[in-house]
């Protein structure tokens, strides 16, 4: 229920983020557009053929509550990176809390299948490594579709690369890490089944609708909600968003 819910509370807050005025200006910069719409619709085409269907399967044959559990257990390895990145972006004492939530989901939560550190009213947090440039300072950057994962930015293509060497099943042999990473999509994957009900009945263009949303929400992740002084942004001087000197 309340797995539904927070998806349900994200997925309002995407059209919402579209609906109103923006309170920063969004630059969307898409000069890879041509190259953006063909993994488009490759993305497209792999997950109708495969991660659509396997996912349907999965929510059929697995319990609602272990579909849960495995939902809190992913949650949970993924607290590892946002605990170092939110050093990188000094953090320290939200990376502290995240340290002790980690800790009583992998003991009292038995390895974080049960989310006890919420019911103890440790916060959840969620950072990453392109969140981290973006503090030190990569501010703006261009739309890319990554394979086989979707919208993205270039620096949080990046950021996603080297988030994966801070996550655990990284570190566990071929099989068992792929297979965990195979799960991790269609756990993933779950939530965007009402996304594309409400895109479709909407009619509108799916591909700038995706890109703009990524932007608006992307944004606001970065920023932790704060509302930004839009005299206090400077375009980026390269139009494919890399890195300051």
């Amino acid at each position: 229920m309340f797995k539904k819910f927070n998806s349900t509370l994200r997925i309002s807050t995407l059209f919402l983020l579209l609906a109103v005025t923006p309170l920063h200006a969004i630059q969307e910069c898409d000069p890879l557009e041509p190259v953006n719409r063909v993994l488009y619709d490759f993305n497209k085409l792999t997950d109708s053929m495969y991660v659509k269907p396997a996912t349907v399967v999965y929510e059929v044959v697995i319990p609602y509550g272990a579909r849960i559990s495995v939902s809190n257990w992913f949650n949970n390895i993924g607290v590892v990176p946002t605990i170092i990145n939110g050093v990188l972006q000094f953090k320290i004492k939200q990376a502290l809390s995240d340290t002790l939530r980690l800790a009583v989901n992998s003991t009292l939560g038995v390895f974080g299948f049960f989310d006890v550190a919420t019911d103890f009213g440790i916060p959840v947090h969620k950072e990453d490594l392109g969140k981290t440039f973006y503090v030190w300072g990569w501010k703006n950057s261009s739309y890319f579709v990554v394979p086989l994962i979707g919208p993205s930015t270039i620096r949080d293509a990046v950021g996603m690369a080297g988030n994966l060497f801070f996550m655990v099943p990284t570190y566990f042999k071929p099989l068992y890490r792929n297979s965990v990473y195979a799960l991790g999509v269609i756990n993933r994957r779950q939530d965007l089944h009402e996304i594309e009900d409400i895109v479709g009945v909407a009619g509108v263009e799916y591909y700038e609708l995706v890109r703009s949303t990524y932007y608006q929400y992307r944004e606001y992740e970065l920023t932790d909600g704060r509302v930004i002084n839009p005299n206090d942004t400077t375009p980026g001087d390269n139009i494919l968003g890399e890195p300051p000197d």
